[in-house]
């Protein structure tokens, strides 16, 4: 049930979808996850960055520069030092160089995370270590990213936790489940969501209509119409609900009042007044604002550093962030600054 943290003028792409591989590419498009290992808005680590040339994917380093060309049929961000890549049917996995560390031989692949991949073999998905051994035999209906030691996997419908050894240690007995932030995990009820330790004991009981996970101490969830944050007691925290939010994220999260966009901080009250058209996440110093029906970003001041002029934007990931105009797309420096640009569509899922 993960955030997605695409924007773009026909709409906010935040639909929350269940953990499916995340390195998918249509033609010029390229999906790539949104989720690092640490962090909900992190895209990539310090590059190399993906890029399509002629409907091939290849990687660019933060100045445009090609460093690996672009000879994939499709390709993933770089996590952990690692890109997992595809040729024809096939998925490996090469290093910032270009070399192949895992040749191609899996029907899909993940990013690697804590020293581990998710792979999938024949429907069925399991784990890999960075030398290409099955750590975890693929006998799992779907999974995600480990996180703080444990994963979530899907087994017969319903979702449980497994560690390092591909040991069940909370039972596969939710409807849905979400990865391990800050020692507490999203699970789903009988459709509403609560959160359980890493012992599986429930440490919110499941109420909320939608639930993210806990960032900086407080959790972002859902009841009816309303959005508020609550931290790790399950009690709603000072002054802080809202017509619509992101999380929180370097200590200010974006919320609607009205129909204005604002930042607070962990108080409730306003950093940055309401005055956008729409906002996400802060990350390295900078948030997405729309102005009008154009997107650009500002610093923690409220100044408009980038200004407006983009159809879509996604956060800033080691210096560069990907932004789409019209049928192009590209990266931009922190001076807003276009260093590579390319024919389609990026989408991150």
């Amino acid at each position: 049930m993960r955030r997605d943290n695409h924007i773009t003028s026909e709409g906010r792409g935040r639909t929350q979808v269940g953990p499916r591989p995340f390195v998918l590419v249509f033609g010029a498009a390229i999906a790539v996850a949104v989720i690092g290992c640490r962090r909900e808005v992190k895209t990539s680590e310090a590059g190399p960055f993906v890029v399509t040339v002629a409907g091939r994917c290849g990687f660019v380093d933060r100045d445009g520069r090609t460093v690996i060309a672009a000879r994939f049929d499709d390709a993933g961000p770089f996590y952990e030092g690692v890109a997992a890549v595809r040729v024809g049917s096939r998925w490996g996995f090469v290093d910032k160089t270009g070399r192949y560390i895992i040749e191609p031989r899996f029907d899909g692949a993940w990013f690697f995370c804590d020293g581990l991949a998710g792979v999938e073999l024949d429907g069925k998905c399991g784990y890999i270590d960075r030398s290409g051994r099955v750590i975890v035999e693929p006998r799992y209906d779907d999974l995600w990213k480990f996180s703080e030691g444990l994963a979530v996997v899907k087994e017969n419908g319903r979702w449980g936790f497994i560690d390092r050894t591909g040991r069940l240690v909370v039972p596969a007995v939710y409807d849905n489940a979400w990865s391990f932030s800050q020692g507490l995990a999203q699970v789903m009820v009988d459709g509403k969501w609560g959160f359980i330790d890493k012992d599986g004991a429930i440490a919110i009981a499941p109420q909320f209509d939608e639930a993210w996970p806990f960032s900086e101490g407080l959790a972002l969830v859902q009841l009816g119409d309303r959005q508020c944050f609550i931290d790790k007691s399950g009690r709603v925290a000072g002054n802080l609900e809202f017509d619509e939010a992101w999380s929180f994220s370097e200590s200010l999260a974006p919320v609607r009042v009205g129909g204005r966009w604002g930042f607070v901080d962990h108080t409730g009250s306003f950093a940055l007044e309401p005055r956008f058209d729409d906002a996400a996440s802060f990350t390295e110093g900078l948030a997405l604002v729309k102005v009008g029906d154009k997107w650009g970003y500002a610093d923690n001041t409220g100044r408009v550093v980038i200004t407006p002029r983009f159809d879509g934007g996604w956060p800033f990931s080691e210096g560069l962030a990907p932004v789409s105009l019209g049928n192009r797309w590209g990266y931009i420096n922190r001076s807003g600054t276009l260093v590579w640009e390319g024919v389609g569509h990026l989408y991150f899922f």
